[in-house]
């Protein structure tokens, strides 16, 4: 494994109901731990299939999907209830790939969260 590849900090969180002092109902983010990753760079296949068509500008825009690379163990089992903060952007855990063979790394497929 070659840990200098994993340079990206990555945290896990999960959506919480609080109430504020004004009986407020509010939905935060707790994070429940953080990790180093990869960010795994696409193939141009991958590229093209993820490419759409913005209406009425005729642009082509990617969707915002990424394979993150962790180590396998972690400090909590990673299950896909949870949520991926990444460079402040929400993503949810669409698929994860644990290494069997060698139990060093885990794929993350994950994709921005409306």
């Amino acid at each position: 494994m070659k840990i200098k590849r994993l340079r990206n900090r990555l945290s896990f969180i999960k959506k919480v109901n609080e109430v504020d002092e004004n009986g407020v109902a509010n939905v935060a983010n707790e994070e429940l731990f953080s990790c180093w990753c990869e960010v795994s760079k696409p193939t141009i296949k991958e590229f093209k299939n993820n490419t759409m068509v913005v209406e009425n500008q005729g642009l082509n825009k990617s969707k915002d999907t990424k394979v993150f690379v962790i180590r396998s163990k972690q400090k909590r089992e990673i299950n896909t209830n949870m949520l991926v903060l990444f460079k402040g952007i929400e993503y949810g855990i669409d698929e994860i790939q644990p290494d069997d063979q060698y139990e060093e790394l885990t794929l993350l497929k994950v994709s921005v969260t409306k």
